[in-house]
């Protein structure tokens, strides 16, 4: 066998980087790696236990006072729900009675009836 002088010895040791260079690029390729923000997204949120259980136990909700994370435990109630609820306290003022929950927009009988039992006005 021949004995290879540097040069060659060279261009053998560019074309295994090249290889090298082009295998680890698709590897790369297919990983995602833009950066992301953190200060454009959402704050994480901090349930406590309780406030992930469907429905509410022991006291129920005086409406006029509860959170958003306690209205959210209440049947039927999402965060955008949640959310909708606190808003119509704040331009309207506080509920006269539960009923009058029924003028939130996305609170309809069916999902009054579910909760009724688990609010209160005070």
């Amino acid at each position: 066998m021949k004995k290879l002088d540097i040069s060659h010895k060279i261009l053998l040791l560019c074309v295994f980087a090249f290889i090298i260079y082009i295998a680890a690029g698709s590897v790369m390729s297919s990983f995602d790696f833009k950066r992301t923000d953190v200060s454009d997204s959402q704050p994480l949120r901090v349930i406590e236990e309780s406030a992930l259980e469907e429905t509410p136990e022991g006291e129920p909700v005086n409406i006029n006072t509860a959170g958003k994370y306690e209205l959210e435990r209440l049947p039927g109630v999402s965060e955008a729900t949640a959310d909708k609820i606190i808003a119509y306290r704040e331009e309207f003022g506080p509920f006269e009675t539960p009923e009058e929950i029924m003028l939130v927009s996305g609170i309809g009988e069916k999902k009054y009836e579910a909760m009724s039992e688990f609010i209160y006005v005070e």
